[in-house]
């Protein structure tokens, strides 16, 4: 079935619905989710690999999340994420990151105006229950790392690569690096700097920063 997104102006307030293709195709702004999921005792954060690429120069990292629906809170947008990964919500604690607003043009059929909201979705022992909850698609894949790491690769320049390990339904397969150029992204070039910093300040008690 067709899906049907509240769209709004460039002040992010909602002013009627539309499908999701049309709202592509024309640039209309909506809204979507997004989960930087981690497991917080662990520095440990978990990127989809959707159709389960290997790791090469033309990788990239990608959100876990989606579009909301016509109607929905936020709130009802954590939905996705149980979607994607199979873990429940009880097992998870939401905390809000900030929206980021986001325009870009990938050609006449295809315009993207999101006001893209991100929550941090902490998870104990996540590799465990994502590997036990995942639901079972054999091009679904999630790749994993310590954002400490990674942040002071990208910002500090402190290590050429680090360790990374992918998880798919029941394995775990950990002798993975990544380098600084995997961590791009077509809506922002600064983003996972963003991201790995917003962590190290929720670690240390101080979120109220947004992205």
């Amino acid at each position: 079935m067709p899906e049907v997104l509240d769209i709004t102006n460039s002040f992010n307030k909602v002013i009627g619905k539309e499908d999701r293709d049309i709202a592509h195709k024309q640039g209309l702004w909506h809204r979507t989710v997004n989960f930087l999921l981690i497991d917080s005792s662990q520095n440990q954060i978990l990127f989809q690999n959707k159709k389960n690429k290997p790791i090469d120069e033309k990788f990239f990292v990608q959100i876990n999340g989606g579009h909301l629906q016509a109607g929905e809170t936020l709130e009802d947008g954590f939905r996705e994420l149980e979607e994607e990964t199979g873990i429940p919500k009880d097992k998870t604690t939401f905390t809000y990151a900030g929206v980021v607003p986001t325009a870009v043009d990938f050609g006449t059929d295809f315009i993207l105006r999101e006001f893209m909201y991100y929550y941090v979705a902490d998870v104990k022992n996540l590799n465990q229950e994502l590997s036990a909850n995942m639901p079972s698609e054999e091009s679904k894949a999630f790749i994993g790392l310590n954002y400490i790491d990674a942040f002071n690769m990208i910002v500090e320049e402190k290590a050429a690569n680090i360790s990374a390990y992918k998880i798919t339904k029941d394995n775990i397969e950990s002798d993975l690096s990544l380098q600084k150029n995997h961590f791009k992204n077509f809506t922002d070039d600064n983003l996972y700097k963003r991201i790995f910093s917003f962590l190290i300040r929720h670690n240390n008690g101080n979120s109220k920063m947004p992205l």
